[in-house]
């Protein structure tokens, strides 16, 4: 556990050493890479391997708003958009194979994407992926004092970028990708207070229109306070490093972020349901070049468990 504390820690101060340089180059994506078609998964910290033969159904709905300009750390001069919405939504499905081994699929979409001009709106909907993954239990508490998954998933696009939308109101990134994950959880006080601590890593391939987005590594640590069988507090805080997207092999300036986010949520547990509603707050943000910042996400998690006697966050 100490090991890994510190590895963790290691990396991320490696990734804030790196630095945030690249070739300009032209392109139609206007607004940043904030409102590409890349989303993350919401709740994913807090999901672990389930028991053999047991399934899990989650539907996420989240929306995401930004009309502030950065460059670095520092507000910018407004761009071409004024502001930009995002409706996003993800179905899920997992299966526990064994007690060892949960398989997954999940299917992701955005209902609508806007760009608002000064004198025009353009708006792109559709959807965007199909992934495909599973966990792995490596430790688990009966054994050791943590439960350690290991994991991986390939997204397969549903979509190829249009002539007629900017790159980031496409609903999808066009791309194939892989993901690797790793999370563990440990007790904290009688089975009340728990610590979570997840890590994932993603690249991209390029789409159509020889455009890739850029590799991103996310870390986060989560509180969970399990207050009764029936509601739980949730206090997440998410660091997400963003390298730059690539278009005809250069380097985009305009691309590529460092966020720190804070994201409390409430879990409210009713029979073999799950509601968590969620608010992502940037406590810090870093773009590369001038782009169009997320101010904030919102949204809601849904999830049935077929297992009664099973939580989805308790290790």
């Amino acid at each position: 556990m100490n090991a890994f504390l510190l590895l963790h820690v290691l990396l991320l101060f490696v990734l804030y050493s790196l630095p945030a340089t690249s070739v300009h180059a032209q392109c139609t994506c206007m607004g940043g890479a904030a409102v590409g078609g890349a989303a993350a998964g919401y709740g994913s910290a807090a999901m672990g391997v389930l028991s053999g033969q047991t399934l899990r159904a989650g539907l996420a709905y989240s929306y995401g708003y930004g009309d502030s300009y950065l460059r670095g750390s520092d507000a910018a001069e407004t761009g071409p958009v004024e502001y930009y919405r995002m409706h996003y939504s993800d179905l899920s499905l997992a299966y526990g194979v064994s007690d060892a081994l949960t398989i997954e699929a999940g299917l992701g979409m955005f209902p609508r994407k806007l760009q608002h001009f000064p004198d025009y709106t353009i708006v792109g909907s559709g959807f965007s992926h199909l992934l495909l993954g599973g966990r792995f239990l490596l430790l688990d508490r009966v054994a050791s004092p943590v439960e350690w998954t290991i994991g991986g998933n390939i997204r397969i696009p549903l979509s190829q970028p249009s002539a007629y939308l900017p790159q980031h109101l496409n609903p999808s990134t066009g791309a194939f990708s892989i993901g690797m994950h790793t999370r563990l959880a440990k007790s904290v006080f009688k089975d009340e207070l728990f610590l979570l601590l997840y890590q994932s890593v993603d690249f991209n391939s390029n789409n159509a229109a020889e455009y890739r987005y850029g590799p991103g590594l996310l870390s986060s640590v989560t509180g969970l306070w399990k207050l009764s069988d029936h509601l739980m507090l949730l206090t997440e805080i998410r660091h997400d490093y963003r390298m730059s997207d690539v278009l005809y092999g250069e380097r985009i300036y305009d691309s590529g972020s460092r966020t720190l986010v804070l994201s409390p949520q409430i879990g409210i547990r009713a029979g073999q349901l799950t509601f968590l509603p969620f608010l992502d707050y940037p406590l810090y943000r870093n773009y590369n070049g001038h782009q169009l910042a997320n101010d904030f996400t919102t949204g809601l998690t849904v999830i049935w468990q077929g297992a009664d006697n099973e939580t989805i966050y308790t290790p």
